[in-house]
């Protein structure tokens, strides 16, 4: 198990879902934890909240210096992630603004 999976087995071991653990993301009124982020089925949650628990692993100055280079690779990656995500999502936007809209006839009703 690498230090990346040793730190996420761990903190995920101390925290249960619906806690207030500050690595979760707020869904609504109400925080959301990494592992209800993916049973939501909600990729955007899902990728919030893990690159919130990203960004604290990096930030906690009880992370090993071994571990920084793969968390900071984890959180680029997340980030790419999450802009494929928003990209795609403007995309369907995108497509359905520029569909015509039909003639209006009085007589086809």
């Amino acid at each position: 198990m690498n230090p990346l999976e040793q730190m996420m087995t761990a903190r995920a071991a101390r925290s249960s879902p619906g806690s207030s653990d500050p690595a979760s993301v707020t869904s609504g009124s109400r925080e959301m934890s990494v592992l209800e982020a993916v049973d939501s089925g909600d990729r955007g949650l899902e990728l919030d909240a893990l690159h919130r628990r990203l960004a604290l692993a990096l930030d906690d100055p009880k992370t090993p210096p071994s571990a920084l280079p793969g968390l900071t690779r984890a959180v680029a990656e997340v980030r790419r992630e999450q802009e494929l995500l928003r990209d795609e999502s403007v995309s369907v936007v995108e497509r359905l603004r520029v569909v015509p809209d039909e003639p209006w006839d009085l007589d086809r009703i």
